[in-house]
């Protein structure tokens, strides 16, 4: 413990510049940020943009801090001055740990107490929270880096390293919609992120045990490596309807069976209110449903939908894009997409649609109305802000503290009091367990934004809506003889 000590010292004494740096880069992050929206749109302020500034900044900063302190005792080669001393290793990793936990740990753990507390949330309620991002924190922007400046002799193999970053942590951590991985997994998302975290942490803890107790440089970085790849690939080997059951599984809100009952409605040929999602080289079809033996009051919810298309003879075809369940101004609909060359040869005969659903009921529907450049809480989902520029520029942001929120929501922006008549599918929703989450920044934003002006249209308030899930359950359904040139999108 005194020679854990008495390097943690030196360390701090050698790097006491760099220990400056980054606590005033910590220190003006927390303050631009407990005063901007987490999220940039048309209406965000110079003190949004600075936070964002400060988001992509902080991480770079310690990283390159906690290469130059492992770097002081490099592990690597065989020529190191430190080999001389009478250092053991576990007083040696536990200085770094120690190091790391005093000068980046808890000041994070400060500046996110901060930024809270500043935005509205009090902070006695979030202790868990706090802990549970912690150890998010340090697994994913903390622990890999450590062991990439174990496995490497110098600032310059540490930056050659870092090429990866982006490709692995950039772009998931400062676009929120731009994942890990191609897929969307919608309120599941936890489950590959997950694995994808605990499978990086448990891989760079072991390379840094490795390199210290053993300093077998050759074999902590094939495990490096290989550890990093198996992180990024296991997420993507699984279906993602595995991801579902395993939610399911795990819920308590599951329900084994379920009265509900889903067909084509053949009264309905086209949707009144269209909503597209042009995917490259796919037709667009939408199929009107009819839905029975749902409680009255309650919004059916298709977490995850696949769709095989059968052929008079019996070939069959999977849609080639995520299908889904949206809410027209008619009733319930739902959206497919077929390849081009399979639409070209299916559209003008009579398939089968066999559909496996992934369904959630979602209740206790509010709403709440949130005036033009004012902001409201909305207990359970965050502090929502409907701003709007003199151009008639909408943005509606909605900030909660550490993660999403498990409600779902949807929100109409209108100028009158017809908002009743218009139709909202309701969307969002997280199934984490987790207390928190692994950003940057301990604020999690929903938003909606309109990309440019509306003319003489004004925006005086917009109406929010949120519903809780009340439960899941699988369903699996069939239409039969349709023809998908009758319900094509053009």
């Amino acid at each position: 413990m005194l020679q854990a000590l008495h390097i943690f010292k030196k360390d701090v004494c050698h790097l006491r510049y760099e220990i400056l740096v980054v606590e005033a880069l910590i220190a003006g992050f927390a303050y631009f940020a407990s005063r901007s929206q987490p999220a940039l749109t048309s209406n965000s302020s110079g003190f949004d943009q600075l936070a964002a500034v400060y988001e992509f900044v902080i991480p770079l900063a310690l990283w390159l801090l906690i290469a130059g302190l492992m770097h002081d005792e490099a592990i690597p080669g065989h020529q190191q001055f430190w080999l001389t001393r009478p250092y053991s290793w576990r007083s040696l990793l536990g200085a770094k740990i120690l190091f790391i936990l005093a000068w980046v740990n808890l000041p994070i753990l400060v500046a996110d107490c901060v930024i809270i507390e500043a935005q509205g949330f009090q902070v006695r309620y979030y202790v868990p929270n706090l802990l549970c991002r912690q150890l998010l924190f340090t697994a994913v922007w903390l622990l890999p880096f450590a062991a990439l400046a174990a496995i490497t002799e110098n600032l310059k193999q540490f930056l050659l390293g870092l090429l990866v970053v982006p490709v692995v942590l950039f772009i998931p951590a400062f676009f929120p919609y731009v994942m890990i991985f191609p897929r969307y997994w919608g309120g599941v998302e936890w489950i590959p992120n997950s694995i994808f975290i605990g499978v990086l942490a448990l891989v760079a803890i072991a390379v840094l045990l490795c390199q210290y107790s053993m300093r077998k440089s050759t074999l902590a970085r094939a495990l490096a490596v290989s550890g990093l790849s198996l992180a990024l690939a296991l997420p993507l080997l699984l279906p993602e309807s595995a991801f579902y059951n395993l939610q399911f599984e795990l819920s308590s809100l599951t329900a084994n069976e379920s009265a509900v009952h889903i067909a084509l409605d053949p009264r309905r040929r086209r949707p009144t209110v269209s909503s597209s999602d042009e995917l490259a080289g796919t037709a667009e079809v939408d199929l009107p449903l009819k839905v029975t033996g749902a409680p009255e009051g309650l919004d059916l919810i298709a977490d995850y939908l696949t769709v095989k298309i059968e052929r008079a003879d019996g070939k069959t075809w999977q849609d080639a894009g995520r299908a889904r369940f949206y809410q027209g101004g008619d009733g319930l609909w739902m959206k497919i997409h077929v390849g081009l060359q399979v639409f070209g040869k299916l559209k003008n005969e009579p398939v089968t649609l066999h559909t496996t659903a992934y369904l959630t009921l979602l209740g206790n529907r509010r709403s709440t109305r949130v005036e033009a450049q004012k902001s409201a809480a909305i207990p359970g989902f965050g502090l929502c802000s409907f701003l709007v520029s003199s151009r008639q520029i909408w943005s509606l942001i909605c900030t909660a503290p550490f993660r999403t929120s498990p409600l779902f929501w949807g929100s109409v922006n209108m100028g009158d009091d017809t908002l009743a008549s218009i139709p909202m599918t309701l969307e969002g929703g997280s199934y984490s367990p987790y207390p928190a989450e692994s950003g940057i920044s301990p604020l999690v934003a929903n938003y909606q934004a309109s990309g440019s002006g509306s003319g003489n249209v004004s925006w005086p308030f917009t109406q929010i809506t949120t519903a809780v899930p009340l439960q899941h359950f699988k369903h699996e359904f069939e239409i039969d003889r349709v023809r998908l040139d009758e319900h094509q999108i053009h």
